[in-house]
């Protein structure tokens, strides 16, 4: 798989949760943390990216060797916190699958619900796993028990539609469009075919169809397009016309 370049952090605004934490204990593990999780093979690794907001939102993803803006393969949104007797080095983590893209649902877990302890050096992070469920399992189905996390301070790229390959679009569209998330949790599969398709407002985008393989034979069901913007259009042959279906 072709390494992914930093798209755009769609995925790292922790909207609003309960009570702020204030700590400077807890201020210091607030943030975007990098961690290689696992050599995928010669070529690639396994990249995972948490983070943890000041209003206790937390997200993990992971994926096949992709960039600083924490896109991945498999999405996990939730909370954390310190536990309920708020011990010291101690973090609960509490995720659900979001979506899983490029991957089997059945091979990952739906739920990561697990206690961890954290020690913070520098602009490290090592977990150290306790109880519960792990973050991440190897390749022999054995739970991965220690994670060193790096703190990613890496810059907010600006979206490039023209520089996007095949995989890292259909990637986009998957984390950006809830209904084609679970298009794809269906079975259904993604193609580029290189087509563009003008959009309201005079802007260009580039197609990515939707559909199953039956027969060695792709049918078309559902169009998309991805605007210069960032912006996803849904054809509506009905109207003959574009919906958008993403914020922007």
């Amino acid at each position: 798989m072709k390494r992914l370049i930093a798209l755009i952090l769609v995925l790292t605004a922790f909207l609003a949760g309960c009570g702020a934490k204030s700590s400077s204990k807890t201020a210091s593990i607030i943030g975007l943390w990098r961690c290689t999780l696992a050599e995928a093979d010669f070529s690639s690794e396994i990249v995972g990216y948490l983070r943890l907001n000041e209003n206790g939102n937390a997200a993990f993803d992971y994926g096949d060797g992709y960039g600083p803006a924490g896109m991945g393969m498999v999405f996990y949104r939730g909370t954390w916190d310190m536990g309920a007797s708020n011990q010291s080095n101690q973090l609960v983590l509490d995720l659900s699958l979001d979506c899983a893209i490029f991957d089997d649902d059945d091979s990952v877990q739906k739920r990561i619900n697990g206690r961890y302890t954290y020690k913070i050096e520098g602009k490290s992070l090592t977990l150290t796993f306790a109880d519960g469920a792990p973050l991440y399992y190897a390749f022999d189905d054995k739970p991965v028990r220690s994670y060193i996390f790096k703190r990613d301070d890496s810059p907010k790229e600006a979206f490039s539609l023209w520089e996007m390959s095949d995989t890292e679009l259909i990637i986009y569209l998957g984390v950006s469009v809830k209904e084609a998330a679970r298009y794809f949790a269906s079975g259904m599969s993604a193609l580029i075919d290189g087509g563009l398709s003008e959009l309201p407002n005079g802007d260009i985008g580039r197609d990515i169809w939707l559909g199953t393989n039956r027969q060695k034979q792709f049918v078309r069901e559902i169009l998309y397009a991805v605007s210069n913007s960032g912006v996803i259009y849904e054809y509506d042959a009905l109207t003959d016309s574009w919906i958008g279906v993403n914020a922007k």
